[in-house]
């Protein structure tokens, strides 16, 4: 059994040592602690990030045990990684339509579930997300719950 709160504040000190170097986008690295080993998995932008991020964890104390996982994401390709991809989601499903949908992108594919009111609304919302840049596939749950339901069916 692990202890949490030791575990949160030395996942709360990498947070903040990342912050703190503002060379690193760690916007899509995962930390995960469990005593002193440390995880690091996602995405970065080069090798270098990759090096500095390493080098910022091993330099927090309480951390014995680095297990890097990091991958490499090229910036100039034309398929987003799965974390690019859900921040273009979540930028759509801010809109007021779309309070009662939620989205999870796996390898790429962007399933949408909950609830609209109109089938126009969601076949839009459909659309749009196919326009991300890297989704290769929309599987679309959305149950319309307004009137035009009966109009798409």
């Amino acid at each position: 059994m692990t202890n949490t709160k030791p575990d949160e504040e030395l996942q709360r000190r990498i947070a903040d040592a990342f912050q703190r170097h503002p060379q690193l986008d760690a916007r899509d690295i995962l930390v995960k602690v469990r005593g002193d080993l440390v995880e690091l998995g996602g995405y970065v932008r080069n090798f270098t990030e990759k090096r500095l991020a390493e080098k910022i964890v091993r330099d927090v104390p309480g951390v014995s045990v680095i297990a890097e996982d990091l991958q490499l994401k090229v910036p100039d390709c034309d398929t987003g990684t799965d974390p690019d991809i859900a921040r273009g989601v979540a930028a759509m499903l801010r809109a007021p339509d779309c309070a009662d949908v939620q989205a999870v992108v796996h390898d790429r594919i962007v399933i949408l579930s909950g609830r609209m009111e109109s089938a126009e609304s969601r076949t839009e919302l459909e659309r749009r997300v196919r326009g991300v840049t890297g989704v290769r596939a929309v599987d679309s749950r959305v149950q319309v719950t307004g009137e035009s339901r009966s109009r798409a069916g």
